[in-house]
């Protein structure tokens, strides 16, 4: 009974939340503006600084563990594949679909709802190393790797190359990823922080977690169902069961690693599916029926999620 009330203690305040925002959305309080506002705050500046100042606080040698990346990329990029060969092959869906629907499947939405996880867990200094390893599999990996064979299906007439070069292109312009490339160069220089900087972070660091949750909850609302059936049926399972069983698998296989960072590899498998894979595969014109996904997984991750950290709790 204790560790289910520790587990609660982390998952509801989590999803109170999400649920604070979708119910004030539903009442007017908050309109598409006020949302995408509170999206832009949370993405472009207090992400960006808390992954920042965190990454920037280490030494180098300490920014990259390859038994993590390889054990987190190689979960995820089974996971994409496995979904992959079987929506194309076995359900004989067309090729964009199935790409979008592996996406779903195996990546996470690691800042948006995992990081107030880790924060209530481990807090920010803690959980920073972790977070940015995943966050560059997921951005350098499954995201190109997903447009490029969704472009490819589509017959487009650009080289492999330039396929390539136009997935990642965004990538350079992503506040997030400048914040770590920033923050590894401060490391590697080791150049000092001032202050004001410091200060700065932290009370970034105090809002960043509940903005983003409320936006979640918010942004819900005006999700379209669409048809669900199907893809529901599949990237479901896919994403909030194989996707945490094989992160779980790869990490006790490689080992090499602290129980914390294992610990937060394993959670982030269980959480719901990338929060912008509507936007993204919108323009293969499935932005519908991934947002109907969206909507379920989002709810059903509050017991996925639970279960991921019973598990860890009791093994780790």
């Amino acid at each position: 009974m204790a560790e289910l009330l520790q587990v609660l203690g982390i998952t509801l305040p989590i999803f109170f939340l999400i649920g604070l925002g979708y119910v004030a959305t539903r009442q007017g309080l908050f309109d598409k503006a006020m949302l995408k506002g509170l999206s832009t705050f949370a993405i472009f500046f207090a992400l960006p600084a808390v992954l920042f100042r965190s990454i920037s606080s280490k030494s180098f040698d300490q920014l990259i563990v390859p038994e993590y990346v390889l054990a987190y990329g190689g979960a995820s990029l089974l996971a994409f594949a496995l979904m992959y060969v079987f929506v194309r092959h076995g359900l004989k869906e067309p090729g964009q679909r199935a790409s979008m629907w592996a996406l779903g499947s195996s990546m996470s939405n690691t800042l948006m709802i995992g990081l107030p996880i880790y924060t209530l867990m481990f807090g920010l200094e803690a959980f920073a190393i972790p977070l940015a390893m995943m966050v560059l599999v997921e951005t350098l990996l499954i995201l190109p790797l997903s447009l490029v064979l969704a472009e490819s299906s589509g017959h487009s007439d650009k080289t492999l190359l330039a396929r390539i070069g136009s997935s990642l292109q965004p990538l350079t312009r992503n506040p997030l990823m400048i914040a770590i490339a920033a923050g590894c160069l401060v490391s590697i220089l080791s150049i000092p922080m001032p202050t004001v900087v410091d200060r700065v972070v932290d009370l970034l660091a105090v809002t960043v977690s509940g903005v983003a949750l409320v936006g979640i909850g918010g942004m819900l609302v005006s999700v379209s169902k669409g048809t669900l059936g199907r893809p529901l049926m599949v990237v479901l399972p896919a994403k909030l069961i194989l996707h945490p069983l094989l992160v779980a698998g790869f990490f006790f296989t490689i080992g090499g690693v602290s129980d914390m960072m294992m610990t937060i590899a394993i959670i982030n498998g269980s959480i719901s599916m990338f929060g912008m894979l509507p936007i993204i595969s919108s323009r293969f014109n499935l932005g519908e029926e991934t947002a109907g996904i969206l909507v379920v997984t989002t709810v059903m991750a509050f017991f996925s999620i639970s279960t991921a950290l019973w598990f860890t709790r009791t093994v780790l």
